[in-house]
């Protein structure tokens, strides 16, 4: 996955309760570090259940801190009271900056109810769908929606009703107007095995590495951060488009050439009083005629004042009215 400059948000949670929005939340940031991003996991769910699942005391439990789980897994815990309409903004008085690294990406856990009031943003949200309740929020779209994209997952679903299930809610995702959800087209099952990773406090990759459960799990969390990646590839290429078209800040190709140093005001004074006075101050040049063209042009002129008698008299024709 692409290392993002502006953390990732996703997001789980749904209207109904009891989906496995804390379940899968807790295997996606699990998986995440483990694949090498840099991950912070937030419960805003006042229980603060998924931290419990990941080995924080209820003694421990800080607003203003985090808990480093792993090497490149960090817990938080920002309960509605305290939230921050984006937690981006919220890394540094958790701690973030400086010496700690800002994490790659940012996994939400939301309590049952908290999405109707739109009091978080995400760029993607995961919204499991369980039942008839689900699909009511999806018709009433009253789920979570993704600035960038909203994914729709099969959880908890019994094995026998998962094609009848995923045709449904198909037809349903098809029929949203914004084009910003899509179906993953994977299923977490209600097994034993789930049921033990909540009792237990323990990743289903502890607990078992060959069950269908497993598998299940590892697919959806391997899918998911691929259609994220893809999705936020596909908007930073477009912000960048935009970035380039308006140039923001960007030199020009070809600078219009420097007009010159404007002149000193005492040479604009004087071509001021050249213009009121009347006085050309840069008179136009005329091109000299040439030698034969001003020998011709003189002798017409005094052809013309001898017959009109308007020019002198030549000395012969002096003489002659002297004798």
């Amino acid at each position: 996955m692409n290392k993002p400059s502006r953390p990732i948000v996703v997001g789980f949670g749904s209207v109904p309760g009891g989906t496995g929005c804390t379940t899968l939340a807790t295997h996606a940031a699990t998986y995440a570090a483990r694949q090498g991003l840099h991950t912070l996991a937030i419960s805003i769910d006042p229980s603060a259940d998924m931290l419990r699942r990941m080995g924080v005391d209820d003694d421990a439990l800080y607003i203003d801190a985090h808990y480093p789980k792993e090497d490149r897994l960090k817990l938080a815990f920002m309960p509605p009271e305290f939230f921050i309409h984006d937690v981006v903004t919220a890394l540094p008085n958790l701690g973030f900056g400086g010496e700690v690294r800002n994490p790659d990406i940012i996994f939400l856990d939301l309590g049952p109810g908290i999405v109707q009031s739109r009091a978080v943003s995400a760029d993607f949200w995961v919204v499991p769908i369980q039942d008839t309740r689900s699909f009511e929020s999806i018709k009433s779209r009253s789920y979570p929606q993704g600035s960038i994209r909203t994914f729709f997952v099969l959880s908890k679903v019994p094995y026998g009703a998962k094609k009848r299930l995923l045709s449904s809610v198909s037809s349903l995702v098809n029929d949203l107007p914004d084009g910003k959800a899509q179906l993953i087209y994977s299923d977490i099952p209600n097994s034993g095995l789930i049921l033990r990773t909540e009792a237990e406090c323990k990743t289903i990759w502890e607990l078992s590495s060959r069950s269908q459960s497993t598998r299940d799990l590892d697919y959806f969390c391997k899918k998911l951060l691929s259609l994220v990646n893809e999705d936020r590839t596909k908007v930073q290429s477009a912000e960048q488009e935009i970035a380039k078209a308006f140039a923001i800040g960007a030199p020009l190709a070809n600078p219009p050439s420097s007009p010159g140093p404007l002149p000193s005001d005492d040479v604009q004074d004087e071509t001021l009083k050249a213009a009121q006075a009347g006085i050309e101050t840069n008179p136009p040049t005329q091109d000299k005629p040439d030698h034969k063209q001003r020998r011709i042009t003189h002798g017409f002129e005094r052809e013309i004042e001898r017959l009109f008698g308007t020019g002198v008299v030549p000395k012969a024709s002096r003489r002659k009215k002297r004798a």
